[in-house]
């Protein structure tokens, strides 16, 4: 298994590339109910936030599923086509944020979409001012979170995490300076602040492109690895035809995927627009704010997953994936609990963090959501590490699968039984839990069930202990790119890594000599040092042989 140092460091940097989105629109959110007390505000830049973000999230196969295509050419030794793969991502994330920002715009051009959610006049008058500009950064946006994919890809894990703290500083930036400039005026307040997050996304945008561009790739094994060129994106060949439709079917599998996720959250915010008032609204958002901060935290163990798994997947190395799908798994299960933890010691102070209203702190501890919230989080965490295992072995339309029979068949019948006779905020995220539980037991037959039944292509790799022969060898000179070593003319002379061939084996006793590196010779069985005559010499065109002499023209 890779070294626990390296996977530790790629976890933790994970976690904090992917909660700091979550954390600072918990920071955003929590500015409106502490600096201006603006309830309407606040329950205006929630709904917009996850609605608009329904859009960009529901593409999350631009960076998670790209992570580990990238990630797998790479196991491979297969830069050519890495580079095609994150060339055809950019190409995909511009294209489908274009048509999802379209697609809002004449959502709220209609009128019904936010009618739909029985908002009153003043609050739904903050959202449209808000909505505009969200939408507009949609594009830009999926650029990003390609960008950001295809760094995780190359194992620049490190880079990506801090572009994603530049992107959400910015834009909590843009807020606070939105409700210094816009003071009581709510209208100007969302004015300002969309305008901010528009500017903050675009300039993240590119300079995470920019990012892929120039960043050097990091290569070889997660033990003896080096660093090599960036990755030709612009330059590369294009994908085959049979890999480009593997990639638009994986990209459409996770896309259905994805949107059924985000349906759920957003159906449920429906249901609490509807059912709630201002303050209860605001309640289910903070509600939401905890849960995608603890379960993203622990997602760093599932970019852990995805950049570690993905090579090692590629590489055919099996057993080690195996292996460390199992200390994942467990390290976020504990993780979870320890964050259950944290939030039954705080349940009377994390509100506080919050809002100021007291009639949202009532709606959020009187009505029992708090508990479900707690109990979550272990579920939560296996759920998240697991999506990364399955990522890694690119098990898309199995994911896709699972995530629509358990919208379909679990949380919707229990969102419905759970909020009779009335709605709560308890029966909403009951029925959260329930899809997620669902969706762990799955996921977990795939990768602790099917995954070790499976056969996996190993790809060579240097043999560590055979240093000294490779020595001998140039780095590039391998079994594909170099050039074969002449016929040896001399029936006495051997060398130490190319045995003779007995008199009579060959036509004249013509011995020839391997252009493989011994390491790799003795890594597979099914090699033999020993290469046909007919093969050396459609390989050596500018030699002559004969039954009992070879000599160079």
């Amino acid at each position: 298994m890779p070294r626990a140092r390296r996977v530790v460091s790629v976890a933790m940097s994970g976690a904090v590339q992917n909660a700091v989105v979550p954390l600072f629109a918990a920071v955003q959110l929590a500015l409106f109910g502490l600096i201006r007390t603006q309830t309407s505000a606040q329950a205006a830049f929630g709904l917009v936030a996850l609605t608009t973000n329904v859009a960009t999230t529901s593409l999350n196969f631009l960076a998670d599923g790209v992570a580990a295509k990238v990630g797998r050419y790479l196991g491979r030794g297969e830069r050519e086509e890495a580079g095609a793969a994150g060339r055809l991502a950019l190409t995909c994330a511009l294209l489908a944020g274009g048509a999802s920002a379209a697609s809002l715009t004449a959502a709220l051009r209609d009128g019904r979409m936010l009618q739909a959610f029985g908002l009153d006049a003043h609050t739904e008058s903050l959202s449209k001012t808000y909505f505009w500009y969200r939408t507009a950064a949609v594009p830009f946006a999926c650029v990003f979170s390609c960008a950001m994919g295809i760094l995780s890809g190359i194992g620049r894990v490190n880079a990506a995490t801090g572009c994603q703290i530049g992107r959400a500083a910015s834009e909590t930036l843009a807020v606070v300076f939105a409700l210094v400039i816009g003071g009581d005026d709510a209208s100007r307040v969302m004015r300002v602040a969309g305008v901010g997050y528009f500017v903050a996304v675009v300039a993240q945008a590119v300079v995470g492109t920019t990012l892929t561009l120039r960043m050097h790739t990091r290569d070889g094994d997660e033990e003896n690895h080096a660093y090599s060129a960036p990755l030709d994106v612009f330059g590369a060949k294009s994908l085959a035809m049979r890999e480009a439709f593997d990639f638009v079917r994986d990209g459409l599998s996770m896309w259905s995927r994805s949107v059924l996720l985000q349906a759920s959250f957003l159906i449920a915010m429906g249901v609490a627009a509807r059912s709630f008032d201002a303050a209860g609204l605001a309640a289910h958002h903070i509600v939401t704010s905890l849960w995608m901060i603890c379960s993203h935290l622990t997602d760093g163990y599932a970019t852990a997953a995805v950049v570690i798994g993905s090579r090692l997947f590629g590489a055919g190395r099996k057993r080690e994936l195996i292996n460390l799908s199992r200390a994942l798994v467990g390290v976020g299960v504990v993780t979870g609990a320890l964050f259950s933890a944290i939030l039954i010691a705080g349940e009377s102070g994390i509100p506080n963090l919050y809002t100021r209203d007291e009639a949202t702190k009532s709606a959020l501890l009187s009505s029992g959501v708090w508990r479900v919230l707690v109990i979550a989080q272990p579920v939560n965490a296996a759920c998240f590490v697991y999506d990364g295992f399955i990522y890694a072995t690119h098990s898309f339309e199995y994911i896709r699968e699972v995530m629509a029979s358990g919208v379909g068949l679990v949380f919707l019948p229990a969102l419905f039984f759970a909020n009779r006779p009335t709605a709560s905020l308890r029966g909403i995220w009951t029925a959260k839990l329930a899809l997620n539980v669902w969706r762990v037991f799955w996921l977990a037959a795939r990768v602790h069930v099917w995954l070790p039944t499976q056969e996996l292509e190993r790809v060579l790799e240097p043999d560590s202990s055979s240093e000294e022969d490779d020595d001998n060898y140039d780095e590039d000179h391998d079994d594909r790119s170099a050039p074969y070593e002449p016929l040896i003319s001399s029936p006495d002379e051997t060398t130490a890594d190319s045995p003779a061939i007995p008199s009579g084996s060959t036509p004249g006793g013509v011995r020839y000599e391997s252009s493989l590196k011994p390491s790799k010779i003795k890594n597979n069985p099914g090699l033999s040092p020993i290469r046909t005559p007919e093969l050396a010499l459609a390989r050596s065109s500018n030699l002559r042989a004969s039954a009992d002499q070879f000599q160079p023209r």
